[in-house]
């Protein structure tokens, strides 16, 4: 999301046109790491320029995961005079990633693993959990790490079903997250497929040859 804007520089006075603006980005400390790739703001100077009592900024928004942060934006000009503005920032969930498919016997454990890098070139720390409305009938291992740097071999998930009961649709929403970026699955559980007994030709030859005399064959008895 890119867009441009201008701020109200209340009291500024008239000044140059090389009246220089400053600009500072402050952000929760929290929210700082994930920031630091994911927001760019910057004063527009392009020409036509803003009236001396405004300030014209230019922002760039692509954040890779879901958040709700708040910035302070700390403008300060050259010939005078500090203005500060907060700004808040939402990022919805983003659309799911993939679909996970694991098929389990009641009462029985079935897993199937996966590997994943960071999008980036650094390894970084991570957190993975099923969101509080999935099915309990799932887990994932490891639930915190390091997930290796993008290019490597990637970091090793297994992700576990136990069924309890049949007739219930298991589902449930697997988030790998860290501080910049997060990744989300579809899980589903299912039964294996019931298949019907197929009815197989008898292995017991009962026939009397047609070839061979009947009174022979009882005298043979």
């Amino acid at each position: 999301l890119t867009h441009t804007f201008t701020l109200p520089l209340a009291g500024a006075v008239e000044s140059t046109a090389s009246d220089r603006i400053d600009l500072e980005v402050l952000p929760q400390p929290q929210h700082k790491a994930m920031l630091a790739t994911a927001l760019h703001i910057a004063v527009d100077d392009a020409i036509p320029r803003p009236p001396h009592n405004m300030c014209r900024l230019r922002v760039a928004f692509e954040p890779l995961k879901a958040v709700r942060a708040r910035v302070q934006l700390r403008l300060t000009k050259a010939s005078g005079g500090r203005w500060l503005f907060d700004l808040e920032l939402v990022a919805t969930q983003a659309d799911i990633d993939d679909v996970i498919r694991i098929e389990g016997k009641l009462n029985a454990t079935s897993s199937v693993a996966f590997r994943m890098c960071n999008q980036f070139d650094q390894a970084a720390p991570f957190k993975a959990f099923f969101a509080l409305d999935s099915a309990p009938e799932f887990s994932v291992s490891p639930s915190a790490g390091t997930l290796q740097p993008y290019g490597s071999e990637g970091t090793n998930f297994v992700v576990s079903f136990a069924p309890k009961t049949y007739g219930k649709i298991y589902s449930g929403r697997l988030v790998v997250e860290t501080s910049e970026m997060q990744w989300t699955y579809m899980v589903q559980g299912e039964h294996p497929r019931y298949e019907a007994p197929k009815a197989t030709a008898s292995r017991v030859d009962s026939h009397i040859p047609t070839a061979e005399d009947p009174e022979v064959y009882k005298a043979s008895l």
